[in-house]
């Protein structure tokens, strides 16, 4: 069981890794398509900002959510694979 603890604590710090990374290229996407709105250089939509910026609003609960969620989720698995190794043991 040390071995599955040492997993899922890789696990964890590698979603959150990956998580905050993309989190902060969103933001600086959606800074540029900001700034580019208003500096008026015509590159894109207004529809296309506000879509992005929903986009990056949902990006950012679902962070949230799988940050307060994925230990819940770690322990479930744990009592899953042990109730699997109970039965295929005897």
């Amino acid at each position: 069981m040390e071995n599955t603890d040492k997993e899922y604590l890789l696990n964890r710090r590698v979603t959150l890794f990956f998580g905050i990374t993309f989190l902060f290229i969103f933001f600086a996407e959606i800074t540029s398509e900001m700034l580019s709105f208003l500096l008026g250089e015509n590159l894109l939509a207004p529809g296309q900002l506000v879509f992005h910026l929903f986009c990056f609003i949902g990006y950012i609960l679902t962070l949230i959510y799988v940050y307060k969620k994925q230990l819940h989720i770690e322990e479930k698995n744990k009592e899953i694979i042990e109730r699997l190794t109970k039965t295929n043991s005897g």
